[in-house]
């Protein structure tokens, strides 16, 4: 948890009041009890400040970590490459999601369709190459589905046509 610097300023101006004993607030607590409580409070500060925002931890079931894993199946299905590190992947997907406001179904949808484009499937190797390359492929899956639809549209009127009988 990374803490703002408004709140990091709340948190020392607690710890500020919790050591000083004198406050009328704090004449029924027992001094010992504040102490200790100013100074736990001033490690967890400490130890908030010391974590990078890039450092985070993704769970291991996190939408994330999935998104990762279904990247790196789907390149790993047709070109051989090392197991990436997952975390890092589901940082850049992460970032995919806060900010550039992709959807998370919008990137799922993407990823199942890069096997399926004999360009884009070439090009992607990482999720930074998906990230970089989103919006273009997010419009190619489009045009790839409209058409798809199309086609089967297509076909089930020449299948119906063919069981009309000629009169």
């Amino acid at each position: 948890m990374t803490l703002t610097r408004r709140q990091e300023n709340e948190l020392e101006r607690l710890i500020s009041i919790l050591g000083e004993t004198t406050d009328s607030r704090l004449q029924d607590v027992d001094s010992a009890t504040v102490r200790r409580v100013a100074s736990v409070a001033y490690e967890g500060l400490i130890s908030m400040r010391s974590v990078s925002p890039g450092s985070r931890e993704f769970e291991e079931d996190g939408i994330e970590r999935q998104l990762a894993g279904k990247l790196y199946l789907s390149i790993k299905r047709l070109r051989n490459i090392q197991a990436p590190n997952l975390d890092s992947w589901a940082r850049v997907i992460d970032l995919m999601i806060r900010k550039d406001g992709h959807g998370v179904v919008a990137i799922k949808h993407a990823i199942e369709y890069l096997p399926k484009d004999k360009f884009w499937r070439t090009v992607i190797l990482s999720a930074k190459g998906l990230r970089k390359h989103f919006a273009r492929i997010d419009g190619a899956r489009k045009d790839w589905n409209h058409s798809q639809a199309v086609t089967k549209n297509a076909r089930s009127f020449l299948n119906e046509k063919k069981r009309r009988p000629i009169y």
